[in-house]
Order: structure tokens, then sequence, then C-alpha cells
């Protein structure tokens, strides 16, 4: 589904990578570079990245929030539906959306700008060659490649945290990764190890370990998580209930 959701919206965040990077290049050609530079430096974040992305979370975390739902509802027996749920999965989703997925994925692409701006400077550039530099690169192909990949599993896996807060038993997750050579971990000098984290398995209100960095995350993808830790990872979550030695679902 995620691959699905990935190419339904990828022409829109294309289009809006697009648009920055024609609004760059005017800044250039009117201000030439360095000025371009500082006024990159100064913008807080992109606002055509902003209805992409909350279109992501809109669609893609509310269909993993109610396949959670229905997963978990069937495994504890329950047929009704909380009628607070629905607002429950909105505000957890917007919390993540505009606390973090909006801001970090515009700063990431602004940081990326900017770092080709200054090597262009540095090699003392023309402007047509900078312009030519953006527009040859498949620069906006590959950066949208890129949001597009992270955000639709972001979403998803903030979907799932979300359905799975609104029940009162106790829970366990587990991580699971691709295990295939793109996988991070796959390679002995990679800083971080997701292909070794598949099948780890947590009480719901623990975080996952790493075991090659140590560093700690809620869920893959999980606000506050790094950068190396979270750009274009692929690896999702389950959560089910936790039963006793008899079998039984635990309260909280």
């Amino acid at each position: 589904m995620n691959r699905k959701f990935g190419i339904q919206f990828y022409p829109k965040v294309k289009e809006s990578l697009d648009k920055v990077v024609s609004s760059l290049i005017g800044t250039i050609k009117k201000k030439g570079a360095r000025q371009a530079l500082v006024e990159l430096r100064t913008q807080l974040w992109s606002d055509e990245l902003t209805k992409p992305v909350s279109d992501i979370y809109k669609t893609v975390g509310v269909y993993h929030a109610n396949q959670t739902y229905k997963l978990i509802r069937r495994e504890i027996g329950e047929k009704s539906r909380n009628e607070m749920w629905a607002k429950d999965i909105e505000e957890e989703l917007r919390k993540v959306l505009l606390q973090f997925a909006v801001v970090k994925t515009s700063e990431t692409l602004r940081n990326h700008l900017i770092l080709v701006l200054q090597k262009a400077i540095l090699k003392e550039m023309t402007v047509d060659e900078i312009v030519k530099l953006f527009t040859d690169s498949g620069f906006t192909k590959m950066q949208a490649n890129r949001i597009v990949r992270t955000e639709v599993n972001r979403a998803a896996n903030t979907g799932t945290k979300a359905a799975a807060d609104g029940f009162n038993y106790e829970m366990v997750k587990e991580w699971i990764a691709f295990r295939d050579s793109r996988t991070r971990g796959f390679k002995p000098d990679q800083p971080k190890d997701h292909y070794d984290m598949d099948g780890q398995v947590v009480d719901y209100f623990s975080n996952f370990t790493d075991p090659r960095s140590g560093e700690q995350i809620e869920y893959p993808l999980a606000p506050g998580g790094s950068a190396a830790m979270v750009i274009n990872c692929r690896c999702s979550y389950i959560v089910v209930p936790k039963r006793d030695e008899n079998g039984r679902l635990i309260r909280r």
C-alpha cells in the first residue's frame, strides 16, 4: 500500500519542489547567487510543501490507523469503535505533521539547496551555470522521491501509534524491516542498523534500540530520530495486545 501511496503523491510533491527551485532560480537571476544564498539561509520553511505533505498524512495516516484499529479490535474482541477515535487520530497526525514533518522536510530541503549553492559560489560558477545545475541535475526528482518515501512511511507509522493509543490494554510492538541490500545496517560500515532491528519486540511505552549505534526511537521514523535514523527509512512496526501467562488480556 505504501508503494501505491508513493506513486499517488510523488507528482504533487515533485510539482511543489519544482516551484521552490523555480523561485530560487528567479532570485538568483534577479539578485545574484550570493544574495539568494543569504535569503535562503533566513527562510524557515517552504509553504509549497505544506499541502502535499499534509495530504500524505490525511490519507496514509488515517488508512494505517484504520488497519491497526481493526487488528487490535479483533484481538481484544471489541465490536464498537470509540466515538472519539477519529478526533484522536486527527490530533496525533496533526501534532506530528505541524511539529515535525513539514518543518523538518523543508529544513532538509533548504539545507541541501544551501549546500549546492555554496559549492557553486566557491567554484565561481556563472548565473547561467548555476541555473543549469539546478535544472539539469534531476535535483527535484531525487528530492521528491526522498520526501515521499520518508513521509509516507512516517505517516503510516504515526497512524499506527495513534490507533494503538486508543486502547486501554498493555501492548507490545515489533520492528519490521526490509531485509535486503538497501537496508541500513546491511553493510558493516553503516552507522545505523535497521537490518538487525527486524523482529525486535519491546513494551509499547518503551523505545526500540539500534544495536549498532545505541540510538533509541519510539517507532520507525518517529519524531526526534536522527537524520541517519529516519531519512529514507522503509521500516514499519506492528502493535499487539499483551497477554498474561493464562492468555488473558492485561488492562493498563
